[in-house]
């Protein structure tokens, strides 16, 4: 066949014959579901859920924490390395965030993230502060941020509980280390003084604890004290706190006092305390009790106190003055104190005019406690001794022995004074209890003057005589005895001539009767001349001596001159003593 002929035979279409291969590709067969492929995209989303979850629960929680200031803390978004939080010098977690707190404008809160191991030191006893360095009266610390930077410290220990997230940070470090163990106590004054922040608390001289914090207060100063164990066993419900802080300086009986707990409290202030009335039942205190502070060891150790064991108390009236007279002043017997004065007042009385009072009302306290008595040995006496027997050895010693209450200079120089018991033999008969109009509930103890309420008065009715008087009486009197007698005219010449005449008459009285021609005289004439010779011979005796002053113009004159300068010595002597009395005893 050839092409011109136009034949063209259809082609045939080819047949596919499927191979026995199974390994043949075949796109007419559909795709399995259950392919491995998918599982690789399946394994990257589990790989990144792993991950994911790993990275927060590596971080540990977000904290926040209040501050006042920023000081020092650095937050990792502001490029540089963001301040760590440690605890015991171990990284606990990071700062991350910085803001202002938007209740409080001067406030910020710092936001942290806590490592997980961090977790179960998150509860209600956590403190956070910023550590800074710090230079004060307390010492130095901190130091070592000036190199490595401020850092947050943290302090708590593991406990139950819920997790807490948000804190109140503290502006100064704490004193005392989390967990130490001890009292938390309160004290409250009406001025700070020398106490400050850091002061020590003392208890006989030995440092107990630190005053942790002050604040003020509507009605005065709050403090925050810390006493360690195991001192903290001597607190309980009457316990008493003084300022212990600087010098004290006193003027009492024992003259100029000047006293300091210890150096310590003089640079950095302190508190002391003291149990001088031990509660009867010994009871402990709770954590957080408010105590007063008091100013001074005196002021609060006089003061009552509820559920004390016993205290003896009385009432002393004196009608003489009480300057010098002070609180906390010691009642002594035989030298020996075994009390003080717990109060100096005035008591009202309706039936009399609030000044026309006689006598002023002093209180007294005895202590039955020996030990706390000054001058006790306390070897020798060591338990208290029962109130019962001194009441009624009191009582027998007031009726019985005299004994009295009076008052004694203690210090002339300062005039303090002290009341002193002593058996008095001429005391009036009285007990104790008689004359209390209105003092309860303690008894009035009888009281006698004092020696100086003696000289006082002895000087009063010096003073009353008319000294000035009987002065120019006797200078007068003096005088005019001395211009009789002691002038040269009258002692000299008038006198002299007086004496020579006197002898030229007795001369001549003696020639006459001496003379024969005697007897020719009458009688009565011879009488006479003998007589006068008597009389002249009397007066001669009288103005005898080589100066013609008789005996008795000299001891005339002696005694006028020793009167005139008695008057003046005790003229002298008043002006004295009511200028310097203590010369009576130590002279001038």
């Amino acid at each position: 066949m050839t092409e011109s002929s136009g034949y063209h035979p259809q082609a045939a279409e080819p047949v596919v014959t499927p191979r026995s291969n199974a390994h043949a590709f075949s796109p007419s067969l559909p795709i399995s579901p259950l392919s491995p492929i998918w599982f690789v995209p399946l394994i990257g989303v589990l790989i990144g859920l792993w991950l994911t979850y790993w990275h927060y629960s590596t971080q540990g929680l977000l904290i926040t924490i209040t501050f006042d200031s920023a000081e020092g803390i650095e937050a990792s978004k502001t490029g540089r390395a963001s301040t760590p939080i440690k605890y015991l010098d171990v990284e606990m977690g990071r700062v991350e965030e910085i803001e202002i707190d938007p209740n409080s404008p001067r406030q910020v809160i710092i936001k942290a993230r806590m490592l997980t191991h961090a977790r179960d030191y998150l509860n209600d006893g956590t403190k956070f502060w910023v550590v800074r360095p710090h230079i004060g009266l307390s010492g130095i610390s901190g130091l070592r941020t000036l190199v490595s930077g401020s850092y947050i410290e943290m302090s708590g220990a593991i406990a139950g509980g819920e997790t807490k997230v948000s804190f109140k940070g503290l502006e100064h470090p704490p004193l005392t280390p989390s967990g130490a163990p001890g009292l938390r106590i309160g004290l409250h004054a009406t001025k700070a003084s020398a106490v400050e922040r850091g002061s020590p608390v003392f208890y006989r001289g030995i440092k107990v604890g630190t005053v942790e914090s002050r604040r003020l207060s509507k009605d005065g100063v709050k403090f925050g004290a810390f006493i360690e164990a195991p001192y903290h066993d001597f607190i309980d419900a009457n316990t008493r706190f003084w300022n212990a802080g600087g010098i004290n300086v006193t003027v009492g009986t024992e003259g100029l006092t000047i006293h300091s707990e210890s150096v310590e409290a003089l640079i950095l202030g302190g508190v002391a305390f003291s149990n001088p009335f031990p509660a009867a039942n010994g009871s402990k205190v709770e954590p957080g009790r408010m105590f007063p502070l008091y100013k001074t060891r005196v002021q609060a150790e006089i003061q009552p106190v509820e559920g004390a064991r016993e205290r003896l108390g009385y009432v002393l009236y004196f009608d003489e003055s009480l300057r010098g007279l002070k609180v906390g002043a010691p009642v002594e017997y035989r030298g020996i104190e075994i009390g003080y004065v717990a109060d100096i007042h005035i008591r009202h009385d309706a039936r009399a005019s609030f000044f026309e009072m006689p006598k002023m009302p002093v209180t007294i306290f005895i202590k039955p406690n020996m030990d706390d008595i000054k001058g006790s040995s306390a070897d020798r006496v060591k338990e208290d001794l029962d109130i019962g027997q001194i009441k009624e050895s009191l009582f027998a010693a007031v009726e019985k022995n005299r004994l009295r209450a009076r008052l004694q200079t203690a210090n002339l120089f300062t005039g303090a004074l002290f009341i002193e018991l002593a058996q008095v033999p001429g005391a009036k008969p009285a007990r104790i209890g008689d004359g209390s109009p209105y003092e309860k509930p303690y008894p009035v103890f009888p009281t006698v003057p004092s020696s100086l309420s003696k000289i006082t008065a002895l000087f009063n009715k010096l003073d009353k005589l008319p000294l000035e008087e009987l002065i120019t009486s006797a200078s007068g009197l003096f005088d005019n005895a001395d211009a009789f007698i002691g002038t040269p005219t009258a002692s000299g010449v008038s006198l002299r001539e007086l004496m020579d005449t006197m002898k030229s008459t007795l001369k001549g009285i003696d020639a006459i009767i001496g003379s024969p021609e005697n007897g020719k005289l009458p009688v009565n004439l011879a009488d006479s001349l003998r007589q006068l010779k008597k009389t002249l011979q009397s007066a001669e005796g009288l103005f005898q001596g080589n100066t013609a002053l008789s005996p008795l113009s000299y001891e005339f004159s002696a005694a006028l001159h020793e009167v005139t300068h008695a008057a003046r010595a005790v003229r002298l002597l008043t002006e004295t003593l009511e200028s310097k009395p203590e010369s009576l005893l130590f002279g001038k």
